[in-house]
């Protein structure tokens, strides 16, 4: 097979192509690619290698959506040539990432003169799995930024081979917040519940201390402010239209931005300044931190500012674990331990560390009687977990690298409640083309829902907010679902109207095949029918 730079097509048939290494994948003799097939025009497939699109001349049969594993055989600036590669059986379970890998691999790494020991077949698995491609530099740098990391394991090996091919820093709290996102799944809806009922207990406990000389004013008025504003951060299906779009911009701004504004500085001081962690082309990776998100006003932004009333040294400690977000540093600092912030907690502009804050200054009161202690205890716990589930999903916007051939997005969770229980959906938020920011004025967005009764739906908006305009399509994953859909399209219409907006169209149909099975991690188990489920909402 050799491959054409995407939008070439040569004048005659021929196995000498156009290409160069400054195209949209660096190709080098021996490198593993795994592609999924796009599209195929006579001799011509267009090859999609994760989210980067190329175009080869192949004489394999090849269909649509069919993945393949390719070796680059022969590469030069002009020239690349790539041998489809026979894989290992598919497994029988759906998994969102298939270990499909060649039978000969460890040959393979022999053959490149890289031992094909457990370490670095783990490794190879795991970039093949999140970056679609193997090298024998990456797998040697993602063996490198392992050992760097104190206490590795080798069930570290896949997370590190993550946070590498989507070019994240690799430390500690990184690892951890990456290994939530690939294997803990995070339930957010099932977390946000149970820490709200955690706060109501704290504040009913706290209550009955008023008017005792030790009573914590402070944490009590934090706590209650606390569960006010939790108080918004679910919707129901039965939530007039209005409301629904006004809970979406606040949903939007307290469950993204804390936790990206968090990741971002964290990112800063990943690595001491004696051993920062190195890219594929062998290059330090920056001390500062990359370009973060942040939701506002229903609009995402290039840039996460820093917080109106900063915390010197940091945010606080959630529950003072070694897991906690670093601060920054110089380059020429050393990594002595900070205090923890001396800011007023009303300052904190993080509602979760705002009450962390508030929970630690009670829990260091010497005269706090044991069962107040042992209350903040579990509370505090809660937070960190529902702390690191929400830095975990914001890992995952980060993780995505600049492209401008592809639609990445970002994730935000919905906690829904229904009929049935409560379920989280995504929001997904398309981000402009080879740019980290959502152009707020023409935005594309996409509710993703998975239900047991009615399957897959995909709810894509096209929203032209300067115009008052908007286009939408209901995809669903059963026909069933799909038939009531289109019942609804009217009552749907005139929801959006109410809205303000001209509908310029809106229509219903099948979700296709390849998009199957793609939702979050997060399908809780519920029994529901359909007409429990109000469509319109």
């Amino acid at each position: 097979m050799d491959i054409l730079r995407a939008g070439t097509t040569p004048t005659q048939p021929s196995n000498t192509v156009t290409l160069t290494n400054s195209g949209p994948v660096q190709l080098t003799t021996g490198q593993l690619l795994r592609a999924t097939v796009q599209s195929v025009t006579n001799s011509l497939v267009r090859l999609n290698v994760d989210g980067k699109m190329l175009t080869a001349r192949t004489e394999v049969p090849l269909q649509p959506q069919q993945k393949v594993l390719l070796e680059v055989t022969q590469s030069n600036p002009i020239h690349v040539t790539m041998q489809v590669l026979k894989q290992a059986a598919e497994p029988q379970s759906p998994s969102p990432h298939p270990p499909t890998l060649p039978a000969q691999l460890g040959a393979m790494l022999n053959a490149w003169g890289v031992e094909a020991d457990e370490i670095n077949l783990t490794i190879a698995q795991g970039l093949l799995k999140h970056g679609q491609s193997i090298t024998p530099a990456d797998i040697q740098t993602v063996r490198n930024l392992w050992r760097g990391l104190a206490d590795h394991q080798l069930n570290q090996l896949d997370t590190v081979a993550y946070l590498h091919t989507k070019q994240l820093p690799v430390n500690k709290e990184a690892v951890t917040l990456a290994d939530q996102w690939l294997n803990a799944s995070p339930k957010i809806t099932q977390q946000l519940t149970n820490l709200r009922l955690s706060l109501s207990e704290t504040y009913s406990h706290l209550q009955s201390l008023a008017g005792k000389p030790d009573f914590p004013a402070r944490l009590a008025s934090t706590v209650q402010t606390a569960l006010a504003e939790m108080s918004q951060w679910s919707v129901s299906t039965d939530t007039p239209p209005q409301e629904l779009a006004a809970r979406l911009t606040h949903l939007i701004k307290s469950l993204g931005t804390p936790p990206e504004a968090e990741l971002a500085r964290s990112q800063a001081n990943v690595a001491s300044p004696t051993q920062l962690p190195v890219q594929r082309n062998g290059q330090p990776l920056s001390a500062s931190p990359p370009a973060g998100v942040q939701a506002n006003s229903g609009s995402v932004t290039d840039e996460t500012p820093p917080p109106a009333n900063p915390v010197k040294g940091g945010e606080p400690p959630l529950t003072g674990s070694s897991n906690q977000a670093v601060p920054p540093q110089s380059e020429t600092a050393t990594h002595a331990a900070k205090p923890l912030a001396t800011e007023p907690t009303a300052s904190l502009p993080n509602p979760i560390h705002r009450l962390a804050s508030a929970i630690n200054e009670t829990l260091a009161r010497p005269d706090l009687d044991e069962a107040t202690r042992q209350t903040l205890g579990r509370l505090s716990g809660q937070l960190e977990e529902t702390a690191k589930a929400l830095g975990s999903l914001q890992l995952s916007n980060a993780s995505n690298p600049i492209n401008p051939t592809s639609n990445h997005a970002y994730f935000f969770p919905i906690p829904l409640n229904l009929p049935g229980g409560d379920q989280t959906a995504q929001l997904k938020v398309y981000r402009q083309p080879g740019r980290r920011n959502v152009d707020p004025d023409n935005m594309r967005l996409a509710l993703l829902l998975d239900l047991p009764e009615l399957g897959e739906i995909a709810v894509n908006l096209s929203v032209y907010r300067s115009e008052r305009q908007l286009t939408g399509q209901i995809l669903s994953g059963q026909a069933q679902t799909n038939q009531l859909v289109t019942a609804e399209l009217a009552d749907l219409h005139d929801s959006l109207s109410a809205l303000g907006y001209q509908v310029n169209g809106l229509t219903a149909d099948m979700l296709p095949v390849e998009e199957r099975n793609k939702f979050g991690a997060e399908a809780e188990t519920m029994t529901l029918t359909l007409s429990q489920v109000n469509v319109r909402a």
